[in-house]
């Protein structure tokens, strides 16, 4: 949810596995020159963190992103949140805490029917999702 906690986990993989990561807008592409163009990086309060620029590359990967597939799976449009957006992200993320809070506070045994998680999708937000829902059950746990 936030891109700035994952920021320097980016620039460590660059650095590890050889290849220039750079946070920002891309606002013009020459593909004749081998050239990228990005916009100013602004913090949340607007102030500028890195200045426009232009780098030329040898081989570029742009990462844009994708949209859920609900590989037609029925309940998933009425009952599944997609993690398409921030905001869709904060939903989940406020429902998982709520359910949390309220198995915490309820008197009775855990009931299985409650804390039911299903993933649906076979990319990397669902794997992403997986393994740190199973490093938050550990952490609860403990």
């Amino acid at each position: 949810m936030d891109f700035a906690v994952h920021e320097m986990d980016f620039a460590a993989q660059a650095y590890w596995h050889h290849f220039r990561y750079h946070i920002g807008e891309m606002i013009g592409l020459d593909r004749k020159k081998r050239e990228v163009e990005f916009a100013p990086y602004l913090d949340n309060q607007g102030r500028e963190v890195v200045r426009r620029r232009l780098f030329r590359y040898d081989t570029l990967i742009i990462a844009i992103g994708s949209h859920g597939n609900d590989f037609g799976t029925p309940g998933v449009r009425e009952h599944a949140i997609l993690l398409d957006t921030t905001d869709e992200a904060k939903r989940f993320h406020e429902r998982l805490l709520n359910s949390l809070l309220r198995a915490q506070a309820q008197s009775e045994l855990l009931k299985p029917e409650q804390m039911n998680v299903a993933i649906i999708g076979a990319g990397a937000t669902g794997t992403e999702l997986a393994a740190e829902l199973r490093s938050a059950t550990r952490q609860l746990v403990a």
